[in-house]
């Protein structure tokens, strides 16, 4: 029952229960006035009771339904704000995703990548093979830890998927193209939108772990832009909607069945449901299925916990409420309840949000909601019941005690109404008397009977009512009242009979003209009630004055109520504001405060004004007043208070108050108004905001807005206008709008404006046009106008867009010219050109087309125009084409349809009008697709290629003439080719006995002159095989032999190769080499190290050749890497002579140069680059080359390896160890500062670089380091120095450790650092494993790992020690091989047997047992291949391990050794170690011997060697320690030292004589460095105190003699051991001066041997060095021994020359 009907009932039962209780009053009286039963008033009071009860029970029933309605629409509340907190959550965790997507979209490696994949064929094969998109996937693999486990896709404009994690749906439609095409369209127009959740294209986790279809997913879709700012793709980021909506869904469930869920569009459910457990069981959910996309939201009619809904059902039921709200689109909420997809009673609140494109509904199941509802109702109905049962026994007592009470008072009535009778007859004598004196009273009196006529009257009652005194006996009293009054005169007499009063109540009363008087009444019944007596008095003066102030109070307080503002005063007590307190206050102040007015009237107030006002504005109301009161003026305020205390519900209020002063000046009164405004101020700021919004419009919005009036005039002119039109808006403003106009356009305008009326047909509004606009500089300018119409205030307005069109007219002017140049160019070319529309069946050409066909226009097309349609379409144009060709047609436009970016070009004949066919080239392309990206006309030209298919044909012959002539070319290139190839074999045999027996011999106790001899010729027969290596090698390339291994290596291994290889030669001409190496570069890969290795060494040995100062830097990236492979990208920059652009196209040519001057000076086969270009192409990779003359060049190649799977040992570790040192490198080569600080940060380090020791010193003083890498040779102050004066500041602290780099030599750099100390000494070029255990030597840490030279050798000696005690059969034709390899082995205690062919090795293979046999494979008698083949047919030997030797490399080999049933192969010439690994892993000794110890007659071979006498002043001992121990580096130290420290006092006094103090504290300071190196410290100390004296600018010539004193002997014993060494080297008995005569003669000598490039000058200068030595002499004869080992000839002619010129010279 509604509220409002209880209500109603209430009402109605309170006034019956009223009306029954005046009856039951008036019985009960009666009944004890006539002493009767009082059976009625027992009846009235039965009916009270039940009306009593009844009403009651409407309360409780109102009440319950008013809190069951309030509990309702209090969940219903929590809802809607827990729905908008959930809408709120959903945008915000769409900002987030937007803002992943645009991170990734806006990068612009990734914009580029892009553009870059557009470029590839969006065909799957072509996709999955582009370099873009492998990119593209390791970018977003990295970024899965920071975004989540997500896939992708790249969209092109035609919706092909050109990007994705999988293979399988590249180059396909992408899936959001058939669910949401049109949010996909929105992607492609600049938005980033979300896809709402959809099946999935992938097989996609269940709940279960299982993968599926019947998966939903959803994608985050981002535009990609170009750099102009338009859209060329599409990013999608896939999302999982399970994941993603329970984690928000999750915070919208609260008590046990509150849930929050999003709803599609179609009513299916979005997101993971709260009771996704039980919906399996009621039959909306199929097992191991989430409920997104699979729970359409249907009201199924019936609690499904009861009967689960049945398949067949689904279809025809309805959407439930929420769900169908959702699916209109639509907000709301609903309290009385309504049923959900579960069959539940539910109260909900949805929204729906258009940027997600669904909805949001929460809901609670209704009985929850209404528990306490029903629990309060089961209370109150025990409650009534109990008042029931109350009630019912109250009634019985109470007609008990009134029986009993009905019986006492008739006993007591009797006895009354006796005592009553004898006092009536006193009391009516005592009447009379008093009547008398009322009868002259001038008050009114009268006496009525109980039916209203009078009984007596006074002369004053007569006059007052005009009657004479004789009426009155007709009279009644209802005679004189108004007819109104009748009725309640009665009621009013009833009371008075039950003996009540009536004391001056006014009445009207009706004189005897009948004119009105109004009276003051009283009257009182007699004892007996039979009478009443009254009195009368005339009120009418009083009643006007009454009226007139009723209605003045009733004007102000309607003006008062009806004021929006309340009215206060306030009164003042001794001229002080403190003691003002309130007198009056408007209601109006409650609603402005929140507080009845009656809380603050008085002198002590329940509450005051200043408690709601805010801290801020409590100042503002005291200083006002005080101010108003002094200056007597009123006073206007604002101040903001919050209403009813509540600090949520902020008011501003307005408050106006003046004073009131009396005589004396003196306030005591001040009244005022108060006005809530809070409203108004929010309007004026929402209008602010409006205002500055339509600002920021007009400001930002690209057209120019002009707004006038009906008669023309501007009102608003934008910025964009100013800037279109050249006035400030100040100029127009005001002015009549055809100030912009042309004058023949402005003339007519005001006309328009004046005769339009709205809803006159108008051209002008709300149509767009082109017209005509005039700027400030009287210029005219194309413009776009659109105009509309507005009222404002009842005004007619008009609102013009303008946009200058100039540069669109100009680009359709550009336009038409060019369609009419390629029209006279098609002519002029001789191309038809076509369109074709696919779907209208139309193919457009030119008239050019019919022409070429020899018809004339109206022959072939519909029409004679420039652009005509054939007749006839498609099928017009087959008719022309050649049967044969017409399926050309065909197939090439159905390809362009399946993919829009594939080539269309064809050859096909077309019929003449003559008949004959002719040869046209036919190349189109799609010039315009649909929305869906499906094509929907093909462009393209027709080319007349009838003449170069006649010359084709007339060529074709001469070409297999070509091709027969090249084939026999090729073939005699072959069999050159071939025959180098098979040549190796013979080359090869020879000279792996010269470097054999050479490396053998040296390793034997020689002379000096035999070991110069066998040096030489093993360094020349390696230079030999370098050289035959080149030619075999190319010879192999050609011939197609050469093959390329895969096997594991670390590319560590081929750089150190390289560094020993090229560094020594680079440090001779004082370059730099420098590795680049990539941090976290993969280096255990499977590839061809050896290959490898050689391209890098020919073109770092090209790069030192030609490169005489700076550097080379070989670098190393990986451009690309996966968990397979890795491409590599190499480069070798020098800083050398460069190349011509003509020069540069000879390179990479075989037996070429860049030219012959090159040959010339720097020489070479020319073969080198061209093996590099060949072995690189074999490797899968390119090379290419930039160079510049005079600046450098730099090769580079990339290839790709294999990675290993499971690396092979590390080679560094501790890197955790040097993390984060805080390092300082000093550098003047840029290069190598950046290089070593990029190695250093990959280890963890923190670095600052310094290119100078000078900025070094000063980046140590202000900042502390704990380690300085330290550059030997640079300007200006060197390494050493630097190191020196670090060590000696006391700025400096802590002092850091030192570890020394330098590129020139290891023992010069020992030598030079005496007197210092470091921490570690490296050469460059350095790798990151020997930097690595550099700075840990340095720091105090251990180095674990091995180098990889230690694990190879280590690796060799292993082999050698499984190998010892092997009895090795070795069969071998050769005698001098066979002496080699029985040398080798014996060496390391392995049993050798030598055969000399097959049939040998067979015989002894039936005499002797072998742990295995080392097979030549081209041998007489019987070759390797066949003795083998014999050797496994015997099974006893299938097993035996059987190695071929074969000075054959060529490609093949080892698989056909392998074939024959050998187990490995050992190439020649040997690699000893290689030889004995290969040896260890197929052979094992029967019986292992030990390895025996070495012995300390080997051991101390150096030191037996080189006995150093005693030198006085000298501690060998100490300067042995500066070299390490090194005795020959020692020895050239000290020789060295007498050559360049035997003059220094005399330069030390020259320097002084020519004012030099630098060249004096440089000589000083050299002389302590060297004399600490070599142990010399009392000279060293005194060149110390000599270096200070002369920084101190003290000649110090007493120390200087000193020096002297101490360096004169010194010298002299240092030439002696000189001398003695030259005997023992040279055999001569003892030194001799220089015989001038006779050295020039030597020198002679030698320059005819030099000049003549003969290897006998090193011997001849060996024989012939004692009679050369000399102090002046010693250091070129060095240079020259240096020159002539290198065969450098043109160098030693050089210094030759030098050393006559020395001789010569006095």
């Amino acid at each position: 029952m509604p509220v409002e009907v209880i209500f109603g009932l209430g009402i109605l039962l309170l006034l019956a229960l009223l009306v029954n209780a005046a009856l039951l009053y008036r019985s009960t009286v009666r009944a004890v006035t006539t002493h009767r039963s009082g059976q009625r008033s027992k009846l009235l009071a039965s009916t009270a009771i039940l009306l009593l009860l009844a009403l009651i029970l409407l309360i409780t029933q109102a009440g319950l339904a008013t809190s069951k309605q309030r509990m309702q629409n209090q969940a219903v509340d929590t809802l809607a704000a827990v729905t908008d907190t959930m809408e709120a959550a959903l945008v915000s965790w769409l900002d987030g995703w937007k803002f992943r997507a645009t991170s990734v979209t806006g990068f612009p490696r990734f914009k580029q990548l892009t553009a870059d994949l557009l470029k590839v064929p969006p065909n799957a094969i072509a996709l999955k093979q582009s370099a873009p998109l492998q990119t593209l996937r390791d970018m977003f693999q990295r970024v899965r830890d920071s975004y989540g486990d997500m896939g992708f896709f790249i969209i092109s404009p035609n919706r092909i998927n050109i990007g994705s994690m999988r293979d399988d749906n590249l180059g396909q439609i992408n899936i959001i193209d058939h669910y949401h095409s049109y949010l996909l369209a929105r992607a492609f127009n600049g938005e980033t939108v979300l896809i709402p959740p959809m099946q999935t294209d992938v097989a996609l986790p269940t709940k279960s772990g299982e993968l599926s279809h019947n998966v939903a997913t959803m994608f985050i879709a981002s535009p990609i832009r170009d750099d102009s700012g338009e859209v060329i793709a599409v990013l999608t980021l896939r999302i999982d909607p399970i994941g993603e909506f329970r984690s928000l869904t999750v915070s919208g469930q609260f008590g046990s069945s509150g849930e929050s869920y999003f709803v599609s569009d179609d009513g299916r459910m979005l997101s993971p449901s709260r009771f996704e457990p039980s919906l399996q069981a009621m039959g909306l959910l199929a097992e191991d299925t989430s409920s997104v996309l699979n729970v359409t939201l249907n009201n199924p009619g019936r609690d499904l916990h009861d009967a689960p809904l049945q398949p067949s059902e689904r279809d025809s039921l309805p959407l439930s409420f929420s769900a169908a709200q959702i699916a209109a689109q639509s907000t709301g909420s609903h309290s009385e309840g309504y049923m959900d997809y579960r069959g539940i009673q539910v109260l909900g609140a949805w929204r729906w949000v258009d940027e997600l494109g669904f909805g949001v509904v929460t809901e609670i199941d209704r009985n929850e909601v209404l528990e306490g509802y029903l629990e309060l109702r089961n209370i109150i109905s025990v409650i009534i019941v109990c008042i029931l049962l109350l009630c019912l026994m109250m009634a019985l007592l109470i007609f008990w005690i009134g029986r009993e009470v009905t019986l006492k008072l008739q006993q007591a009535n009797a006895q009354l109404e006796h005592n009553v009778a004898e006092r009536t007859s006193d009391l009516k004598d005592r009447e009379n008397m008093l009547w008398t004196l009322y009868e002259y009273s001038p008050v009114a009196y009268a006496s009525l009977n109980s039916d209203g006529g009078f009984i007596k009257h006074n002369a004053a009652f007569a006059e007052l009512l005009g009657y004479d005194r004789h009426e009155f006996e007709r009279l009644t009293w209802n005679n004189l009242l108004p007819p109104t009054q009748v009725e309640a005169t009665d009621t009013a007499f009833d009371h008075l009979a039950a003996g009540d009063e009536i004391k001056d109540k006014d009445v009207i009363l009706l004189r005897h003209d009948n004119t009105k008087v109004t009276v003051s009444l009283s009257v009182k019944p007699t004892e007996n009630r039979d009478e009443l007596n009254l009195s009368a008095l005339d009120l009418s003066a009083r009643e006007q004055v009454l009226q007139q102030l009723s209605a003045s109070e009733y004007q102000f307080r309607t003006l008062t109520e009806n004021l929006q503002g309340a009215i206060f005063r306030y009164e003042i007590h001794n001229n002080n504001l403190a003691n003002a307190n309130a007198v009056y206050i408007s209601p109006r102040w409650q609603d402005i405060t929140g507080f009845p007015a009656e809380d603050y009237l008085g002198s002590q107030p329940k509450r005051k004004l200043s408690e709601l006002i805010i801290t801020e504005d409590q100042h503002i109301i005291p200083q006002a007043l005080f101010i108003s009161q002094k200056e007597r003026k009123p006073t206007d305020v604002t101040i903001r208070l919050h209403r009813r205390g509540d600090a949520n519900d902020m008011r501003i209020v307005s408050i106006s108050a003046s004073f009131n002063f009396d005589e004396q000046g003196i306030a005591t009164l001040f009244d005022g108004t108060m006005f809530d405004i809070t409203e108004q101020q929010q309007l004026q700021l929402k209008q602010q905001e409006s205002d500055a919004r339509i600002r920021n419009i007009l400001e930002t919005v690209p057209d120019g807005i002009i707004v006038i009036n009906q008669q023309g005039i501007v009102e608003t002119f934008s910025p964009a206008a100013e800037r279109m039109f050249g006035y400030a808006a100040s100029e127009v403003e005001g002015q009549n709008v055809s100030m912009l106009m042309p004058a023949d356009i402005a003339i007519q305008h005001d006309n328009i404006l004046a005769n339009y009326y709205p809803g006159k047909p108008s051209s002008v509004v709300n149509n767009e046009r082109e017209v005509t606009g005039k700027t400030k500089a009287d210029e005219e300018f194309p413009m776009s106008l659109m105009v509309g119409k507005s009222t404002r205030n009842g005004q007619l307005s008009f609102t013009g867009i303008v946009r200058d069109i100039t540069k669109r007219k100009q680009a359709e002017d550009k336009l038409k010219e060019s369609e009419d140049r390629l029209d006279a160019a098609s002519s002029g070319a001789g191309l038809g050109v076509w369109d074709y529309y696919p779907t209208q069946n139309i193919v457009m050409v030119n008239q050019h087309f019919a022409h070429m066909l020899g018809y004339s226009a109206k022959e072939l097309l519909v029409s004679n125009e420039k652009w005509s349609s054939i007749k006839g379409g498609h099928q017009g144009l087959q008719q022309v084409t050649h049967p044969d060709d017409r399926s050309i047609n065909d197939e090439h436009l159905a390809e362009l349809k399946r993919d829009p970016s594939a080539p269309y070009q064809s050859e096909i004949r077309l019929k003449q009008k003559d008949g004959q066919y002719r040869w046209f080239l036919n190349v189109g392309q799609v010039s315009r697709k649909d929305s869906r990206g499906y094509p929907v006309r093909f462009s393209g030209v027709f080319l007349n290629i009838q003449k170069q298919k006649e010359l084709q044909a007339e060529t074709s012959k001469a070409k297999e003439i070509a091709d027969l002539e090249r084939q026999r070319a090729e073939e005699a290139n072959q069999a050159k080719s071939d025959f180098l190839a098979n040549m190796s074999h013979e080359i090869r045999t020879p000279m792996n006995a010269i470097i054999g027996m050479s490396h053998l011999a040296l390793q034997t106790e020689l002379s000096h002159k035999q070991r110069n001899y066998i040096e030489k010729v093993h360094r020349s027969s390696e230079a030999l095989l370098g050289i035959i290596n080149d030619i075999l090698d190319f010879s192999k390339i050609e011939a197609g032999k050469l093959d390329i291994e895969l096997i594991p290596f670390r590319l560590e291994d081929v750089l150190d190769g390289l560094a020993n290889l090229v560094g020594l030669k680079a440090e001779e001409k004082e370059l730099e080499l420098l590795f680049d190496i990539e941090p976290d570069l993969p280096t255990a890969l499977i590839g061809d190290p050896l290959r490898l290795g050689q391209i890098l060494t020919n073109l770092g040995n090209n790069a030192v050749k030609f490169t005489e100062s700076g550097e080379i830097v070989i670098s190393v990236n990986s451009s690309k890497l996966s968990d397979d492979s890795t491409t590599l990208s190499f480069a070798i920059r020098d800083t050398g002579i460069g190349m011509t652009d003509a020069q540069q196209a000879k390179l990479f040519q075989p037996f070429t140069q860049a030219d012959s001057s090159t040959n010339r000076k720097y020489g070479g086969t020319g073969l080198g680059l061209a093996i590099c270009r060949k072995l690189t192409e074999l490797m899968g990779g390119e090379i290419s080359l930039q160079s510049k003359p005079d600046v450098g060049s730099t090769f580079s190649f990339t290839l790709t390896f294999q990675r290993q799977q499971v690396e092979l040992a590390p080679t560094r570790a501790g890197e955790d160890a040097v993390a984060k040192l805080n390092i300082l490198v000093v550098d003047d080569n840029a290069s190598a500062r950046e290089i070593l600080c990029s190695q250093l940060s990959r280890f963890g380090c923190q670095v600052d670089a310094v290119n100078s020791g000078q900025l070094a010193i000063e980046a140590l003083q202000q900042q502390s380091y704990q380690l300085v890498l330290m550059d030997w040779r640079m300007p200006a102050i060197d390494g050493v120095e630097t190191v020196r004066r670090i060590q000696n500041s006391t700025l400096i602290e802590p002092q850091p450790k030192i570890i020394m780099i330098t590129a020139y030599g290891r023992e010069e750099l020992s030598a030079a650092a005496h007197g210092i100390e470091f921490h570690g000494l490296l050469t460059k070029p350095l790798t990151p494993s020997s930097l690595l255990d550099a700075l840990m030597l340095a720091m105090g840490h251990q180095v674990a790992d091995i180098s990889r030279h230690q694990q190879r050798q280590g690796l060799s000696l292993d082999a050698i020690d499984r190998l010892r005690g092997a009895n090795v059969l070795v069969v071998e034709d050769n005698e001098v091989n066979q002496e080699l390899i029985e040398e080798l082995l014996t060496q390391q205690q392995i049993k050798v047997s030598l055969a000399n062919h097959g049939e040998h090795a067979l015989e002894l293979l039936n005499e002797t047992s072998f742990d295995g046999i080392l097979m030549d494979c081209q041998m007489p008698v019987m070759d390797g291949y066949t003795t083998t083949t014999l050797i496994r047919q015997n099974p006893e030997w299938k097993s035996l391990p059987i190695l071929a030797l074969t000075a054959n490399a060529m490609a093949g080999d080892r698989e056909k050794a392998i074939k024959a049933g050998m187990n490995d192969h050992i190439p020649k010439p040997i690699d000893v170690q290689e030889m004995f690994t290969t040896m260890a892993r197929w052979i094992t000794p029967a019986t292992p011997i030990q390895r025996q110890p070495e012995t300390t007659e080997t051991a101390g071979a150096d030191a037996e060697a080189m006995p150093i006498p005693e030198i006085a002043g000298v501690n060998i001992q100490e300067g042995l320690a500066h070299t390490q121990g090194n005795h020959s580096l020692y020895l050239r130290l000290l020789s060295r030292f007498a050559t360049s420290q035997a003059e220094m006092p005399t330069r030390y006094r020259d320097a002084w004589q020519q004012n030099n103090q630098e060249a004096a504290v440089r000589e000083a300071h050299t002389l302590k460095g060297l004399a600490g190196s070599i142990g010399a410290s009392q000279l060293a100390e005194q060149a110390t105190l000599l270096e200070a004296a002369a920084l101190a600018g003290d000649v110090a010539e007493e120390l200087a003699q000193e020096v002297e004193s101490q360096l004169e002997p010194l010298i002299a014993a240092l030439r002696a051991l000189n001398s003695d060494s030259a005997e023992q080297t040279t055999g001569s008995a003892e030194a001799a001066p220089i015989d001038k005569e006779l050295a020039e003669k030597i020198l002679n000598r030698l320059a005819e041997l030099v000049s003549n490039y003969d290897a006998d000058a090193g011997d001849y200068l060996a024989e012939n060095k004692t009679v050369l030595q000399g102090n002046t002499l010693q250091p070129l004869i060095n240079k020259l021994s240096n020159a002539i080992d290198e065969y450098e000839f043109e160098t030693a002619q050089a210094v030759v020359e030098q050393m006559k010129q020395v001789i010569i010279s006095p």
